[in-house]
C-alpha cells in the first residue's frame, strides 16, 4: 500500500484535487474483490459493519419508497443495507470495480431498487433537491479537511427541503487523542496510506452557511476489546458518546443536517 503516494511523473503534474482522485481510483481499483473480505468477515467486522448500519439507519429515519444518494458508496455495503429496508438507492463512487462489486451484491439480494452510478464526488450528475437523503460513510477521511467543502456543499445541492445531508469522519479527538498512536502504528510500521482526521473547527469551515447540524458519535475507542471484556461498560460509553460534542471522543463522528 505504500505506493499509493508516489510522486507523479516529470510531465505529468496534476493539480492537488485530481492526484487525489486519480490516486484512491488506481488503489480502489485495485482493492475492490477483497475489500469487504479484508474489512468486515472476521466477527469484529460483521459486528461493526451491523452496528453501524443501523446506526444510520436511525439516523436518517426514512420511510420505504424515499430516495438516498450514497456518495462514494464503493462495494454498496451500505446502500445495499438501505434498498434492502425498502428505500430507493443510488450508488455512486468513481472507481468502477467498486460499483461491479455493489452491483454483485444488489443481484445476489435481488434488489431491484439499488442503481450504480459511476462518477466524482465533487460534481454530482443530478438535480437539485433531487434526494430526500445523501449519505457519506468512510469516504472523507481519505482527504485533508480543506477538501470537504467542496464535497459537502455539492451534496447538500442535491438533498430537497426537508431532507436529510448524513456524513462520517474519523474523529481526531477519539480516545482523548489516542487515536494518534494508532495512526503512528499505521503509517510507520504497516505502512498504510494516511487518514485525514476531523476536529472541531473543521466543522464551520466545511459546512459553511448549512445549519442545523447535530453530532453524533460511533464506535468508541478501544470498542473491541471493550466489548469482549466487559459488553455492558462497552454499551454505556457508546450512550455516553454517542450525541453532542464527547461524540469526537469516539472512533467516528456522524454530522448531520437537515435541509430547511
Amino acid at each position: 500500500m505504500s505506493n499509493l503516494y508516489q510522486a507523479p511523473q516529470p510531465g505529468l503534474v496534476l493539480p492537488v484535487a485530481e492526484q487525489f482522485d486519480r490516486r484512491y481510483r488506481q488503489f480502489y481499483t485495485a482493492e475492490a474483490s477483497g475489500y469487504d473480505q479484508i474489512r468486515f468477515s472476521d466477527p469484529d467486522g460483521v459486528a461493526f459493519n451491523t452496528s453501524e448500519q443501523v446506526r444510520i439507519c436511525e439516523l436518517l429515519d426514512l420511510r420505504p419508497g424515499q430516495t438516498v444518494l450514497d456518495v462514494a458508496a464503493g462495494t454498496g455495503r451500505i446502500a445495499a443495507a438501505l434498498a434492502a429496508r425498502g428505500l430507493d438507492v443510488v450508488a455512486y463512487d468513481i472507481t468502477p470495480n467498486m460499483l461491479r462489486q455493489a452491483q454483485s451484491r444488489a443481484a445476489a439480494q435481488e434488489l431491484e431498487n439499488l442503481r450504480c452510478v459511476s462518477g466524482n464526488g465533487r460534481m454530482l450528475p443530478f438535480a437539485d433537491e433531487q434526494f430526500d437523503a445523501v449519505i457519506s460513510i468512510r469516504f472523507l477521511h481519505l482527504f485533508p479537511a480543506t477538501f470537504y467543502r467542496s464535497f459537502i456543499q455539492e451534496m447538500w445541492r442535491v438533498v430537497r427541503p426537508g431532507g436529510v445531508l448524513l456524513i462520517q469522519f474519523d474523529s481526531a479527538m477519539a480516545g482523548g487523542g489516542a487515536v494518534w498512536l494508532r495512526e503512528l502504528y499505521r503509517r510507520l510500521v504497516l505502512g498504510h496510506k494516511p487518514r485525514y482526521f476531523l476536529r472541531p473547527d473543521h466543522i464551520p469551515n466545511a459546512f459553511g452557511t448549512i445549519d442545523n447540524l447535530s453530532l453524533q458519535g460511533f464506535s468508541p475507542f478501544g470498542e473491541r476489546l471493550m466489548r469482549r471484556l466487559h459488553p455492558r461498560g462497552a454499551a454505556r460509553v457508546d450512550a455516553l458518546l454517542s450525541e453532542g460534542w464527547p461524540s469526537f471522543l469516539a472512533n467516528h463522528v456522524f454530522v448531520r443536517a437537515i435541509k430547511r
